[in-house]
């Protein structure tokens, strides 16, 4: 097996990984993939670290060359895989937003609040009301977040409603970093130090990455409107053409010399 993946999160401290494999392409593209379990420290696995305006290496891109799998190493159906990554992001998706709501966020409304006090901005009226948008889009999100979390005690799955959860986060992350900035002014971009300003500023660095890391906004919009609001689908003329007659990218290139 070769191939390359970029933007994979915490690859460097992984034993073992989820791979997706066109193993058909004589099916449609939903079709004839297949999901692996991949071991990487196989010698044929590269992991190489990006680094992000954080300063750190939060996502790696991982090349595969002559990488082999055994048929044990095989989730689900051959050629079924597309079913096991939907199963399998649906759960990171709710993941990510229900371990933001247990986890301090450095740019929350509290955080916030005590900058522009020190600032003496708490009166200015224009961020008072940054901040009561703020805290309710914050307490919006965290009960989300706790009615999911009894659902799932429960045994209720929710499903694509985790897209929901996850787009919450990142709007909220988004919309955090524009009130910070607005209170910290210079010192939101000075990120050396570890507790007050500079910790807020770290995280206005991370910020972008909530919107794309689990899939971007955009993504989580179709999901939501598709799948939870039953909305009618985007049109999809390929959606029944083989993969390998597909005229995309390389593909594309190659049948017009």
């Amino acid at each position: 097996m070769d191939g390359q993946k970029v933007w994979t999160s915490v690859a460097r401290q992984a034993d073992f990984g989820l791979l997706i494999a066109r193993t058909d392409p004589g099916v449609p593209k939903h079709q004839g993939i297949t999901m692996f379990v991949i071991d990487m420290h196989d010698p044929g696995v590269t992991v190489r670290p990006l680094r992000d305006m954080t300063g750190e290496a939060h996502f790696n891109e991982i090349f595969f060359d002559g990488v082999r799998v055994a048929p044990d190493q095989v989730v689900g159906e051959v050629n079924g895989g597309w079913s096991a990554a939907v199963t399998t992001l649906l759960h990171e998706r709710v993941s990510i937003g229900m371990g933001a709501a247990r986890t301090e966020r450095p740019a929350s409304f509290a955080a916030l609040s005590d900058a522009a006090r020190e600032r003496g901005l708490l009166e200015d009226p224009a961020v008072r009301e940054q901040l009561v948008d703020l805290y309710l889009q914050e307490r919006a999100f965290d009960l989300l977040n706790a009615r999911l979390s009894q659902e799932v005690r429960a045994g209720i799955q929710p499903g694509a409603r985790g897209s929901v959860s996850k787009l919450l986060l990142a709007d909220l992350t988004l919309r955090s970093a524009d009130v910070a900035s607005e209170i910290l002014g210079p010192e939101s971009v000075a990120h050396g130090a570890e507790e007050g300003s500079g910790k807020i500023a770290r995280a206005l660095s991370w910020g972008p990455g909530m919107a794309l890391g689990g899939g971007t906004n955009e993504i989580m919009r179709n999901i939501i409107g598709d799948r939870v609001l039953g909305l009618p689908r985007e049109p999809q003329v390929d959606r029944t053409v083989p993969f390998r007659d597909l005229k995309v990218g390389t593909q594309e290139k190659e049948a017009g010399r």
